[in-house]
């Protein structure tokens, strides 16, 4: 057969094919919107025991590492567990004390502290950060610096660039001074904050944000970030083993991170501490997990917010572009056709330190996944969907997006690859050389 024939053949074939391919793409991927309950709505033994089963068989895939998770129910803590080793090699079992990385759960943690200098009057939101700080500069730019403000910076609308991605360095000899960070970042691609788009014009996150609301924190308090995040947010939460500073305390009873190939590898030092270096346990991220659950249950005390600021945190910044909306310090969505409010964060730190803290406000409800190993990514995101269809009766559009780009990622290179297959053996008998 001609080339040309054999080539118009194969056209017709990808035609036909890709129309079948777009259908089966759709359909499949519309899986990714199906919420299947893994536990009866309100049963909260059946969903417990949902993550034991989904957990164990985690780590018997992994072989290595640790989950800790939390589960509050109904305003209290309704469990605490850990699974695994945190330390596999020495067969340290987990336990409620371990300390994980959490990445960038310290940004939620450091938008306290600013909300608690907005209480006290030092700080107020819709000022310029410059009137803060007034020995710091930004870079040169096209842009108004007066027009970063304190909310936009807590809500990633404030015009600085998306710094972060904060790797840390693994000697402490590394480590740089936060004036140094904040020039050059050594752990970012060597990123300065600065501006690079209009404040307010658009959402992106930007851990150099963070990054500066570290500093503004120390030159209005004359205090270290780590001393005043111990003294007026991690202690009255009695947050005991919980450190924006990796001392002794936190060394000790430190999990072991694994690479994706299973070897132990070392912890990172972070000199972005208010966009990622929070070291914690289950037991401590529960407390302030509860702590969040007071802006609607007075029964509950909070020692460092009050309600009606909490629930500003809560509220949607309305001047920004952002499908998946942000508050100030929190991932904010509505769940199902009752809109029932969900506050998050999750935090992600090379290697394996997977992480997320969930509250249904409203309904007293919230969830603590802690991960250091392969795989852990994708158990937090399970088990946080799993938990908003168990506890909200529907999972996030967010949540629902991920599950269709996970679906995606695993179909499209198998028909892309099966198509190059089919024409290369069609090509070769047409040859005489059929395979």
């Amino acid at each position: 057969m001609p080339f040309g024939d054999f080539y118009m053949k194969s056209v017709s074939f990808l035609k036909i094919n890709s129309i079948l391919f777009i259908i089966s793409v759709l359909i499949i991927a519309a899986f990714g919107f199906v919420d299947i309950p893994k536990a009866k709505q309100g049963d909260v033994d059946a969903f417990a025991g949902y993550v034991d089963r989904t957990v164990s068989d985690h780590i018997r895939r992994n072989g290595k590492g640790a989950v800790a998770v939390g589960i509050i129910h109904e305003g209290k803590i309704f469990r605490i567990k850990g699974y695994g080793y945190q330390d596999a090699e020495q067969k340290i079992p987990i336990t409620d004390n371990t300390v994980f990385q959490v990445a960038s759960i310290s940004k939620s943690f450091t938008a306290w502290a600013v909300m608690d200098l907005v209480e006290q009057g030092v700080l107020e939101l819709d000022q310029p950060v410059t009137r803060y700080i007034p020995d710091w500069h930004f870079p040169p730019s096209n842009f108004d610096e007066n027009e970063v403000t304190i909310r936009r910076m807590l809500s990633h609308s404030s015009g600085i660039a998306n710094v972060g991605g904060y790797a840390g360095v693994e000697k402490l000899e590394d480590l740089q001074t936060l004036e140094e960070s904040l020039a050059s970042a050594n752990d970012a691609r060597g990123e300065a904050v600065r501006i690079v788009y209009r404040p307010g014009s658009q959402y992106v996150y930007s851990g150099g944000a963070y990054t500066l609301l570290q500093y503004v924190i120390e030159q209005t308090t004359g205090q270290s970030f780590e001393t005043y995040m111990q003294e007026k947010v991690l202690d009255p939460l009695k947050m005991e083993n919980s450190r924006f500073v990796r001392d002794e305390s936190v060394q000790k009873n430190m999990a072991v991170v694994y690479d994706n190939s299973g070897n132990p590898v070392p912890a990172r030092y972070f000199a972005a501490q208010a966009a990622a270096g929070l070291y914690t346990t289950v037991d401590d991220l529960s407390r302030w997990a509860l702590a969040i659950l007071s802006a609607y249950d007075d029964k509950i005390t909070n020692p460092v917010l009050n309600p009606e600021t909490l629930k500003s945190m809560f509220e949607p910044q309305k001047d920004i572009k952002n499908p998946l909306p942000y508050g100030l310090g929190f991932m904010i969505q509505e769940i199902g056709p009752d809109k029932i409010l969900e506050v998050s964060h999750t935090g992600t730190n090379m290697p394996n330190w997977h992480s997320v803290v969930t509250t249904l406000p409203e309904k007293g409800e919230g969830l603590i996944v802690l991960t250091n190993t392969a795989g852990g990514r994708s158990l937090r995101q399970q088990l946080r969907s799993d938990w908003l269809i168990w506890a909200g009766g529907q999972d996030s559009f967010g949540n629902r997006l991920n599950r269709m780009l996970d679906i995606m990622i695993y179909v499209v290179p198998g028909f892309l690859i099966g198509v190059a297959i089919v024409l290369v053996r069609g090509w070769l008998r047409k040859k005489g050389k059929a395979v």
